[in-house]
């Protein structure tokens, strides 16, 4: 019964429920669009954080692996500073030094100081967009298989002691644990620059403005979208729940009860949603995402958790809506006996 509830007004009314399809498609695109920019302001935020927590310590002629873990030994703590990550980059002889299916790999093999003194390395690779987990690679004749990824590049978690004392180090890169203000960035360079006498010390700059990732025209068209969404699913509801109330109302004189004319009400307004959501959300993934995202941060499976809270709002709305609805049919129904 239900479903030839909607075959007859899809049958009745083509345009009505055309118009329904299309603002609620508009919705789910609505929807998906502000969930994109907010995870796109989520990563470059936390990539201008990283960046701007990063120092670096550059060697001309390089430095070997064993001496710079030596000097390295204390250095979860500088001046008061907490480290959360140090990177160490092999010399420039290894930077082409793994080729496969097209790909080359610039290895970078970080320590994780742990608080317990234990560390752990990862091989990150950049411009890996043909490695995929479970593939191996070769680098300075050791081979490694990817276990993850990490962002925009691909890492294997690699045994600290498979690395070799004699391997020479170009580049060394702190990351902290927090974005340091200006005096504590000024403080920890020169320490570096204490500890590493002979090599170039990079400061990163801290811009006076923050992050610089507020409510950008992306995000404010997001939310302008966001809030049509809303709307559209309200208005599209609404205006079944009136073009349909005499027909509800006069099955309430027919005996039906209010449980399963209300289920009834559900359900249907639920598949002319599931239309929308399936269309929508391919129309995201096909169009918005690629086209406006370029950056390859966000992918199909990003889209799935915004089509998931689209069908919960949708489900929200209809509670106040039924409340209306059953007051509007009573009166309908006393009116119609009397």
């Amino acid at each position: 019964m239900l479903f030839l509830s909607v075959r007859n007004f899809i049958k009745e009314q083509r345009f009505l429920f055309v118009l329904f399809i299309l603002l609620q498609i508009t919705a789910v695109t609505g929807i998906q669009y502000t969930y994109f920019t907010h995870q796109q302001n989520e990563y470059s935020t936390l990539m201008y954080v990283k960046k701007a927590a990063t120092f670096y310590v550059i060697y001309n002629g390089g430095i070997a692996l064993g001496e710079a873990c030596d000097v390295l030994k204390d250095g979860q703590e500088l001046n008061g500073v907490k480290i959360d990550a140090t990177v160490f980059y092999l010399s420039d002889d290894y930077s082409v030094a793994s080729q496969r299916a097209g790909v080359i790999a610039s290895p970078q093999f970080g320590r994780k100081i742990q608080a317990g003194g234990e560390a752990t390395a990862a091989m990150k690779f950049s411009a890996a967009e043909n490695i995929f987990l479970g593939d191996t690679v070769t680098v300075c004749g050791r081979e490694y298989t990817i276990v993850g990824i990490d962002g925009w590049l691909d890492f294997c978690e690699v045994p600290y002691d498979s690395l070799q004392q004699t391997d020479t180090v170009y580049k060394i890169s702190y990351t902290l644990k927090a974005l340091p203000t200006k005096s504590e960035a000024v403080s920890f360079g020169e320490a570096l620059s204490e500890l590493f006498p002979g090599a170039s010390v990079g400061i990163p700059e801290k811009r006076d403005t923050g992050t610089e990732y507020g409510l950008d025209s992306a995000a404010v068209r997001s939310y302008l979208l966001f809030a049509l969404s809303l709307l559209n699913i309200m208005f599209v509801f609404r205006y079944v729940l009136i073009r349909r109330r005499d027909i509800y109302a006069v099955s309430v004189i027919c005996g039906a009860s209010p449980l399963k004319i209300s289920l009834h009400i559900s359900f249907e307004y639920l598949i002319y949603c599931a239309f929308s959501v399936i269309a929508g959300t391919l129309l995201s993934i096909v169009t918005v995402l690629p086209s406006l995202f370029e950056d390859g941060y966000l992918t199909a499976k990003d889209a799935l958790l915004p089509a998931g809270l689209y069908i919960g709002m949708c489900a929200l709305s209809l509670l106040p809506m039924l409340l209306g609805f059953k007051k509007r049919t009573a009166l309908d129904v006393r009116r119609m006996k009397g």
